[in-house]
C-alpha cells in the first residue's frame, strides 16, 4: 500500500513538472523584430533618401528645455571691497563682459567721507611738516625741549601713515588721490 501511495505522488509530481514547462514555453513573449524593411512603394511615398551624415544649418528654431553650466574657470564672482548701493547696471546673469568694461555704478556716503578725511589729513600734514621743521630748528638752538621735538615727529609720522592708508583706500575704489 505504501508503494501505491508513493507511485501516485511521483506521477502527480511529474505531471506538475511537465505542465509548468509547457506553461513557461507558452508564456514567452513573441520576439520583436530589430529591423524595419520598407517596400519600394513605401520608400517612394515617404520620400526617404539615404546618404552620409553632413553638417547643415537648420531653417527653423529648435526650442529645448534645460540649462547650460560653465566650468569653474569660466565663472567669475564680482565683489567690491567696500559697501554701497547699486545705482546702475545693465548686466544680467550669464552676460559676457570684457576687461575694463563698466559693470555697475555704486554710491555710498562712505566714499565721500574717504575723500574728505584724505584731504583733511593732507592739510594737517602740511601744518605738521612746518611744525616739525620749527621744532628741529628750536631744538638745535636749545630753545625747546627734546620732548616737544619727539612729539612733533610722532604726530607727523602718525598723520603720514593715515594719509597713505586713506590714499590706498581711495585707489581701491578707483579714485586717484593725486587728482583730489
Amino acid at each position: 500500500m505504501k508503494y501505491i501511495h508513493l507511485a501516485i505522488i511521483a506521477i502527480a509530481l511529474s505531471a506538475c513538472g511537465s505542465k509548468s514547462n509547457q506553461e513557461t514555453q507558452n508564456s514567452e513573449a513573441p520576439s520583436i523584430p530589430t529591423q524595419v524593411a520598407l517596400t519600394a512603394t513605401q520608400l517612394q511615398l515617404a520620400q526617404l533618401e539615404c546618404g552620409l551624415p553632413e553638417m547643415r544649418k537648420l531653417g527653423s528654431v529648435i526650442q529645448v528645455n534645460g540649462f547650460v553650466d560653465a566650468p569653474p574657470q569660466n565663472k567669475v564672482s564680482i565683489s567690491f571691497p567696500f559697501g554701497g548701493y547699486l545705482k546702475h547696471t545693465k548686466l544680467i546673469p550669464g552676460m559676457s563682459v570684457r576687461r575694463g568694461e563698466l559693470l555697475a555704478t555704486l554710491e555710498d556716503p562712505q566714499y565721500i567721507a574717504f575723500q574728505q578725511d584724505y584731504l583733511t589729513i593732507k592739510a594737517r600734514l602740511e601744518y605738521l611738516s612746518a611744525d616739525l621743521i620749527r621744532q628741529e630748528s628750536l631744538n638745535r638752538d636749545q630753545s625747546a625741549s627734546d620732548k616737544a621735538l619727539q612729539l612733533a615727529k610722532a604726530e607727523f609720522k602718525t598723520q603720514e601713515i593715515a594719509a597713505k592708508a586713506l590714499a590706498e583706500k581711495l585707489k581701491l575704489i578707483g579714485i586717484d588721490p593725486q587728482q583730489l
